[in-house]
């Protein structure tokens, strides 16, 4: 992850992009990694891992 990033401001409309890189169904867990633009511009990103329960 990386690249150059947008300015988030009041009133932008964000889009958000996540992809499903692994699941572990038998434990309910997932690792994903999130971006997110504003005006089509890259403005954040992340992975993490969340439980579904």
């Amino acid at each position: 992850m990386g690249g150059q990033r947008q300015k988030i401001l009041p009133g932008d409309t964000l889009e958000i992009h996540v992809e499903l890189l692994s699941e572990r169904a038998e434990k309910a867990i997932a690792t994903c990694k999130c971006a997110v633009y504003t005006a089509g511009d890259l403005a954040a990103e992340t992975g993490g891992t969340i439980t579904m329960r």
